[in-house]
């Protein structure tokens, strides 16, 4: 059943389970977290409009615990995270950053380590940040100026946290593609999120993209995007000024191609 638009059929099946549980007093019934994420997943695909909401509803079962229910683990919380950042809500950015807080928090409680999740905590980083730069427009301010706090707090908290294999260099062994999807979306949301700032857009997309070529992990796709949202001079200056790269003046555009850029801004990208 764990197909799009089946997932009330599932709920019903669920239910039905749990009353059983109950009148046998048969904790074993339903102790199963695959039970569990086997309805999440059905409601992350579902297109009804409340579906990330009774998915929420059901992660918050599970987190309140009982002798009929599992605790949730990291799949129950990728799970959740997806169905938010898919769906249409103008505050879902709030919602997914609370998803994403307590998910850490139990990985700590139950002693999991980086290494075992890293790759899926940084997923739920980024489910986070798309759920921020994908704020509906019609989304009213305060709901818009929620999201951009959000972004930014949570862009920040993906790069300080204590990834393992952390070098000097603020290299890791997470998953390129994923760190670079984050920039992506970071930039992104910037643009969408700041339109009414834009100092403040440009700063922080700036600081993005330097700190991005530092790692080595600049592709075309956050090229393109820093090129689209940020002012031709910004652009030359961040590349003489910050980065040391010499830009062609006599031109009115900037005539830089990503594959004439030096290739250690890019030494660790995987596209």
């Amino acid at each position: 059943y764990a197909l799009a638009d089946s997932a009330r059929k599932v709920e019903s099946l669920l239910n039905e389970l749990e009353q059983q549980a109950t009148e046998q007093n048969d904790h074993h019934l339903c102790d199963s977290i695959v039970l569990y994420n086997t309805v999440l997943h059905s409601l992350g695909r579902s297109s009804d409009d409340d579906a990330p909401t009774r998915s929420e509803a059901l992660l918050q079962r599970l987190e309140r615990g009982s002798s009929y229910h599992p605790k949730p683990d990291f799949i129950s919380y990728r799970l959740v995270l997806t169905a938010l950042e898919h769906c249409k809500h103008p505050d879902k950015a709030l919602r997914a950053r609370s998803v994403l807080d307590r998910f850490l928090q139990s990985m700590k409680k139950q002693n999991i380590l980086p290494p075992l999740l890293q790759d899926n905590i940084q997923e739920a980083f980024n489910s986070v940040l798309t759920a921020c730069a994908y704020t509906p427009s019609n989304a009213s301010v305060h709901f818009r100026h929620e999201a951009a706090r959000i972004l930014v707090e949570t862009f920040r908290d993906m790069n300080s946290y204590d990834w393992p294999g952390n070098g000097e260099d603020g290299n890791t062994k997470r998953n390129n593609g994923s760190i670079q999807e984050s920039y992506t979306l970071f930039i992104q949301g910037c643009s969408h999120l700041l339109g009414s700032s834009p100092c403040e857009r440009q700063v922080l997309i700036t600081s993005a993209f330097r700190e991005c070529c530092r790692k080595g992990l600049l592709n075309l796709v956050i090229w393109d995007k820093f090129c689209k949202f940020v002012p031709l001079e910004i652009i030359r200056s961040t590349l003489e000024d910050h980065l040391g790269y010499n830009v062609d003046h006599t031109f009115e555009t900037v005539t830089v191609r990503f594959e004439d850029l030096p290739q250690k801004w890019s030494e660790r990208s995987t596209s």
